[in-house]
């Protein structure tokens, strides 16, 4: 699983990261806002 960031940084395109289906999602500590994480399998 990674994160949006982390898949941008790994090359993938923000279309190819628009289509995949979130598996789990994640709390920033800070904000306390959730965001999906993606499989990149």
């Amino acid at each position: 699983m990674l994160t949006r960031t982390a898949l941008l940084k790994a090359g993938c395109s923000r279309a190819t990261i628009a289509a995949m289906k979130p598996v789990a999602e994640r709390q920033n500590r800070h904000s306390g806002d959730w965001y999906p994480l993606s499989s990149a399998s």
